[in-house]
């Protein structure tokens, strides 16, 4: 699967603004939040109780609070 080119990363030289969805933190907090934040577990908390709750970064907590 792995072919020896080069990765694309999501940087860029000058100081412009990368889309969300093309920055790869973005892309692995949301998917944290999804996994292990289910919209069902935490409704109705809070994103100091959802990162305790469901052990995941305070960040990873308003993403998935957000998205409700």
């Amino acid at each position: 699967m792995h072919r020896p080119t080069n990765i694309a990363l999501a940087r860029n030289e000058k100081e412009e603004e990368i889309p969300a969805f093309k920055n790869p933190e973005w892309q692995a907090n949301t998917f944290a939040a999804e996994l292990l934040a289910p919209p069902h577990i935490i409704k109705g908390l809070s994103a100091a109780e959802v990162a305790l709750t469901c052990g995941v970064s305070k960040d990873v907590a308003s993403i998935q609070l957000k998205n409700l």
